[in-house]
This record gives C-alpha cells, sequence and structure tokens, in this order.
C-alpha cells in the first residue's frame, strides 16, 4: 500500500527538459550574454585560470520555487522507472549541475539555503581523491568516472580516493550515510571504510549508514556485500540487513523489507514502528531543526508513514499529529509537547 500511494500521483503534463533547463537557467541567471556556451555562468571567485573548483549558486526565490515544482513532479515517476532511465529524469529534476573530469556532482535540496559540496584534489601518485559534503537537508548526487553511482545523505562526508590505472583498490571513507550503485570490477575492489568496519561490493546496490553516536546499518539492495576484507567475513545478500548492537556485536536480518530503509535516496523518510527519540536525529538532518522532546511520555510513542522532505512545516505539523501532540515552532527550534501531561 506504501508502495502504490507513493507512486500514484501522476504527472499534470509532460515535462520539456530543455524548456525547463532554459528557464532555470534564465531564473539564476538574468545576464544572458553573461552565459557560456552551457547556460552556465564562469567561475571568477578564485581569479582568472582557476581549475578544478566546483561551482556553487544560491538560487533567487523564484528559480527556487520553480525548481521546487519541477523536481516534485519528476521525482514521483523516477521512483518508479527502470535504473537505465532514471540517470535521466533525475537530470532534469536536479537543481545544480556540476562537471569535473574526475565526477559529476548533482545537488537535489529542499526550501533550505544550498550548502557546500567540496572537492579536492591530492597531489597523491597514481590515484585520484575527492572529498565530497553535503549539508543539512541536502542530497548529493555523485557519478564517478568508473560509472558508480553514489547518493549522499545530510550532514554526510565522503572521501574518494581511486586509483589511475587498471588495478588497485577503489577505497571510500564514510562519515554519515550513503547509497552506492557500484560498477563491479575484480581487478579494482570497491570497498567503504567507516568509523564502524568496512564493507567490500561483490557487484551491488548497498546503503552503508554511519553516522557518529547512531547504530551502524549496512542495506543490500541488490547483488552482495561483505562485512570486512578478512576471509570468512559474513556476505550479505539482496534484501540483507545488517545492524550493529550496543555491545557492538552484528545483527543480521534476512529477506528484509529494504525499500523503506532507502527511500531517502528519492527524496522521502520513511519509519516503521519507529520510536519518536530514534527518529528525532533524522528530521534534525533533514529538516535544518533542532527538536526538544517537552514531555518524556513522547520519546517512546511510535511514528509509521512517510515524509516529503521538501517541506519543514508540513512535516513537522505531520509528525505531531502523528504523535498526538502540539508543536511549536521558533525559528529552527520545534519543541513537541502533550497539553496537560508533565514536563
Amino acid at each position: 500500500m506504501q508502495r502504490a500511494w507513493s507512486h500514484s500521483f501522476p504527472l499534470e503534463r509532460p515535462i520539456d527538459v530543455d524548456a525547463a533547463w532554459q528557464k532555470l537557467s534564465r531564473a539564476m541567471h538574468p545576464a544572458a550574454d553573461q552565459l557560456d556556451d552551457r547556460g552556465v555562468a564562469p567561475d571568477r571567485s578564485h581569479g582568472a585560470g582557476a581549475r578544478g573548483n566546483v561551482r556553487l549558486y544560491q538560487p533567487t526565490p523564484s528559480a527556487r520555487s520553480a525548481r521546487s515544482r519541477l523536481l516534485r513532479r519528476t521525482l514521483d515517476r523516477v521512483a518508479a522507472r527502470p535504473s537505465s532511465t532514471r540517470m535521466a529524469a533525475m537530470a532534469a529534476a536536479a537543481a545544480v549541475l556540476v562537471a569535473t573530469s574526475f565526477s559529476m556532482v548533482r545537488l537535489v535540496s529542499g526550501t533550505w539555503p544550498l550548502a557546500s559540496v567540496v572537492q579536492r584534489r591530492a597531489a597523491v601518485p597514481e590515484r585520484k581523491t575527492q572529498d565530497f559534503v553535503a549539508g543539512t537537508g541536502q542530497r548529493a548526487l555523485i557519478d564517478l568516472a568508473d560509472g558508480t553511482h553514489i547518493v549522499l545523505a545530510p550532514q554526510s562526508r565522503l572521501h574518494v580516493s581511486l586509483p589511475t590505472g587498471a588495478s588497485g583498490l577503489r577505497e571510500l571513507t564514510l562519515d554519515g550515510e550513503a547509497l552506492f550503485t557500484v560498477t563491479h570490477d575484480t581487478a579494482r575492489p570497491f570497498v567503504v571504510h567507516s568509523r564502524y568496519g568496512t564493507t567490500v561490493d561483490v557487484g551491488t546496490s548497498f546503503a552503508v549508514r554511519a553516522y557518529a553516536a547512531e547504530p551502524y546499518r549496512v542495506v543490500v539492495r541488490d547483488g552482495q556485500v561483505a562485512l570486512g576484507t578478512a576471509a570468512g567475513a559474513p556476505v550479505l545478500n539482496a534484501g540483507d540487513v545488517a545492524a550493529a548492537e550496543d555491545d557492538g556485536t552484528m545483527h543480521i536480518a534476512h529477506d528484509s523489507g529494504t525499500a523503506s530503509l532507502i527511500d531517502w535516496a528519492t527524496g522521502r523518510l520513511t519509519f516503521q514502528h519507529t520510536r519518536f527519540a530514534d527518529v528525532v536525529p533524522e528530521l534534525e538532518r533533514w529538516y535544518g531543526v533542532t527538536i526538544r522532546i517537552a514531555t518524556p511520555s513522547l520519546r517512546d510513542r511510535r511514528i509509521t508513514g512517510q515524509l516529503d522532505t521538501e517541506s519543514r512545516a508540513e512535516a513537522m505539523a505531520a509528525i505531531g499529529r502523528t504523535l498526538g501532540a502540539q508543536h511549536n515552532t521558533h525559528g529552527t527550534h520545534v519543541t513537541f509537547s502533550i497539553r496537560g501531561e508533565g514536563r
């Protein structure tokens, strides 16, 4: 029922991709004579001759509104499309497109100000490295030169180190959460390191969650991954979820419903019978708020449902209704409470 509901909103009209890009370009860059042949303003922030810098734009209110409407309608269709056409559809929805010789980064944000994506090329012989940062309320969509696609969740950092030759480890270090759709290459194994452990691709699409002070989790959507590089390391198959217990031991659930755990990659947050206290860090990352639970009994109330991550006000109101609580917002501070109960 959740999947049917998510996919039941048809587009009001066909999207003319070329016209959409032209409209967005005009809104973001009113001085058309200053655009280059790709419709992008030259980056002069680092002086003449600067190269390898990611261009960041702050959209005008009108551009942000147009972008949000286009993005919202398009993403509803993207989730239902085959993977071969999904990237083309996402290109029409992306608000920012940054091309480099090493990778392509698209930022998909909601109504919050754009956070920065940091790119760094280290002078390491025979390897190319980059750092990516997704800020609050932002997903970074990253296409590596080897064909691997990555969705980086809010408040996450990713360090990428790739060999320039035909062999060697493709090593990534993650602080936060990311979904990896890997182009498998036996000569160049794909390894994701985090503060909690190492995940090795065996030809798959998988998500790793490794936020500080939060439970570690690996979700396999397709294919297989190994939990470590040592011989005999546990291997997860499609539909498996590995989660670390408080004592550090790993619990593996087979044939689990993984869709809700990676819905965030398409711009939605899905919760299934989840404690409100456990939901709070996720809400704070996605909506740029600080949440206070004024009534202690609310911490253990359970939430089931799906949120559209573009609307902060609607999301907070929906959470309040689900909890049977009232919420008060002051700037970026939101307080949930139950009238008449002790605090």
